[in-house]
């Protein structure tokens, strides 16, 4: 995916950028500002392409079919280059590196284009050394940041840059095109949506993620156990908790774990409160599981209460308290 012509939503951003390409008014520095998922990065590289393509659209899109295209789309052009952190921040090392690089005509374009993914980590002496560059950028380079969180760049950087606000995707926008594009099943392409919060990169992440859809059927089960058990049940279920947060761990540590779950029971419970309030039809996040929730039966007060009562416990793990505590406590508020 290497135009503009392919990315779901953003109108407001692509237009702005085809403008910018079709009038050669580029300038040198962008900052892409927005959630993670949303498109910042897809769109980062459709504007590269865009502005290297060798048989541009009238339009000012990308071609997709031409050798710089092609490159683009494996990552593998020479004149453009993705900086991600290294390890929690960007550091001084890699923009000395880019400096280097870019000190130097491009080799096959018209344009050197840097991304810098995540723009927020830049340490200080990184966010200097960026600064210069940005100051006095040569005519041939761009420099596109991308951040879900602006106020962390340095001000003297972000003044500097023209800014491109992203946003979450209309669910009803977003849904038909994941039909489209990977013919999955509109409800499971309805619950991607909803549960992405609009962010395709994050919707399609998870399409073919098995042991995501696995984590969600069991958390579904176990939801379904909560509804039915008693305070003789907490311990062996507080147990199963944090079971399923280990199931979902792979590289994260217990504590992004256990929120995970957490968020997932969060859902859960807004859906049954949904349900129980507006009705069977009520616009819900699960909606691939709606059949499974209109048969729980719950009052509005409890659900309400296990929400408040899962949003106590995310708050707790955040700030560090026992993780097995928690659980106890969380489980046997559940089922009381």
């Amino acid at each position: 995916m290497s135009r503009f012509a392919d990315i779901i939503g953003q109108e407001i951003a692509i237009k702005i950028l085809l403008k910018a390409v079709k009038n050669n008014q580029v300038g040198q520095s962008w900052l892409f500002v927005g959630p993670e998922g949303v498109g910042k990065l897809t769109t980062a590289l459709a504007f590269a392409a865009a502005l290297n393509c060798s048989n541009q659209t009238e339009s000012g899109d990308a071609c997709g079919e031409c050798a710089s295209c092609r490159m683009i789309l494996s990552l593998g052009h020479p004149d453009v280059q993705v900086i991600s952190p290294d390890g929690a921040q960007t550091k001084i090392e890699q923009m000395r590196i880019m400096r280097r690089d870019t000190s130097y005509m491009p080799v096959v374009g018209q344009w050197k284009v840097v991304i810098i993914e995540q723009a927020d980590t830049l340490n200080y002496e990184a966010a200097i050394s960026i600064l210069k560059t940005i100051e006095e950028p040569p005519d041939y380079l761009a420099v596109i940041l991308l951040s879900r969180n602006p106020a962390l760049i340095l001000p003297t950087i972000r003044s500097r840059c023209r800014i491109v606000r992203f946003a979450g995707v209309p669910i009803e926008e977003l849904a038909p095109e994941l039909i489209k594009r990977f013919g999955i099943s509109e409800p499971r392409a309805q619950f991607l949506a909803s549960y992405s919060e609009g962010r395709p990169g994050t919707a399609i992440s998870l399409i073919g993620n098995d042991s995501f859809f696995q984590w969600r059927d069991d958390i579904t089960v176990f939801a379904l156990k909560l509804s039915s058990a008693g305070l003789a049940h907490v311990p062996k279920l507080s147990e199963e908790l944090l079971s399923l947060s280990e199931n979902e761990n792979g590289k994260k540590n217990q504590r992004l774990a256990v929120k995970e779950t957490l968020d997932a029971l969060i859902l859960w419970y807004r859906d049954l409160l949904s349900l129980t309030v507006q009705g069977k039809d009520a616009q819900i996040i699960n909606c691939d599981l709606r059949n499974t929730l209109n048969q729980v039966r719950i009052s509005s007060e409890k659900a309400a209460g296990a929400i408040e009562s899962l949003i106590w416990a995310r708050r707790a793990v955040e700030s560090n308290a026992n993780v097995q505590l928690i659980s106890d406590v969380v489980t046997a508020r559940l089922v009381s």
